[in-house]
């Protein structure tokens, strides 16, 4: 006779093991986001036990915990939101010379603080957008890692919550398309969604869409190349060698991989309005290509900083 005692659905057996794999999932949960193993149990049963949308979750409730300071003095040594003038609003000049970045100037940057947002030096006609896969899952020098991205953010964007440009109508897109070599079928087909819907908004609205597309150039012709109206702004700008590699494992040692890989994984496409004025693309760099202080990089993928006019 079976000595396997039935509980509910699950055998004793299943029930312990169901047990253990949900401690892991509380640990790794409480080791990455900084919190005790009872928050980490009531994020996971709240997300039905998947460890990326709990985290997701966590992190949106709880961001200012993630720019907490280490030191005490640090804290006292900050006023407010304010930060430290910088030289130039660009962290690279159009050759590509970079230029130094500190991230120990900020302490705590609020993105939707009205302190937080730059002044308005430039024309009104400029927009400008940053396009980062920023490797949020990487737990290393993580608290660190999102201090130095919110630096970059509060430098270079200004913030706002309307969804007009100029006074026309502006629609964002962003995805992170399938990686990895051998995904190429299904990435072509998200390309094709992508494209599919920004031919499908209004004709009196620019859409630009930005993201880490793990793009490879042969599977942008395999999908029969750009739409008509949609330009691809790294190539419009002139295909220039100094912003081409968003993924560079030769430069960018976040990854401990044996091998050099570099990719034009991240791209901005843009498709202009079809009536009245058009945005066109002005200025592209890369950014994070500097080291924080704990000897990382921002990310494993370089940012993309780029400018518009109308």
């Amino acid at each position: 006779m079976s000595n396997t005692v039935m509980s509910g659905n699950h055998t004793d057996q299943q029930m312990s093991a169901l047990e253990e794999t949900r401690t892991i999932l509380c640990d790794q949960f409480a080791s990455i986001s900084g919190s005790d193993s009872a928050l980490a149990q009531c994020y996971l049963a709240e997300n039905e036990w998947d460890m990326e949308r709990a985290l997701n979750s966590f992190f949106e409730a709880h961001m200012d915990s993630v720019f907490d300071v280490e030191e005490a003095e640090e804290t006292k040594a900050v006023s407010g939101n304010k930060r430290k003038e910088v030289n130039s609003s660009d962290p690279a000049d159009a050759s590509g010379t970079k230029k130094k970045f500190k991230t120990d100037q900020v302490d705590c940057i609020d993105l939707t603080a009205e302190s937080a947002v730059t002044e308005s030096n430039a024309e009104d006609s400029k927009l400008s957008v940053i396009s980062w896969n920023v490797d949020g899952l990487d737990t290393l020098s993580l608290a660190e890692r999102a201090r130095g991205l919110c630096s970059y953010l509060a430098l270079l964007c200004c913030f706002t919550r309307n969804v007009t440009f100029s006074g026309r109508k502006l629609y964002l897109m962003t995805s992170h398309l399938e990686s990895c070599k051998n995904q190429s079928e299904e990435r072509m087909k998200q390309l094709r969604v992508v494209f599919q819907r920004m031919r499908g908004a209004p004709e009196d609205a620019t859409v630009i869409f930005a993201g880490d597309t793990n793009l490879r150039d042969t599977e942008v012709v395999k999908v029969g190349g750009l739409p008509p109206g949609v330009c691809d702004v790294w190539e419009q700008l002139g295909k220039q060698e100094h912003c081409r590699y968003t993924w560079d494992t030769k430069a960018n040692s976040n990854k401990t991989v044996p091998y050099i890989c570099r990719c034009r994984f991240d791209r901005i496409f843009l498709r202009s309005a079809e009536t009245g004025p058009r945005v066109t693309p002005d200025h592209m760099v890369l950014v994070g290509m500097e080291k924080l202080d704990c000897g990382r990089y921002t990310s494993d993928h370089w940012g993309i900083y780029c400018t518009f006019n109308t």
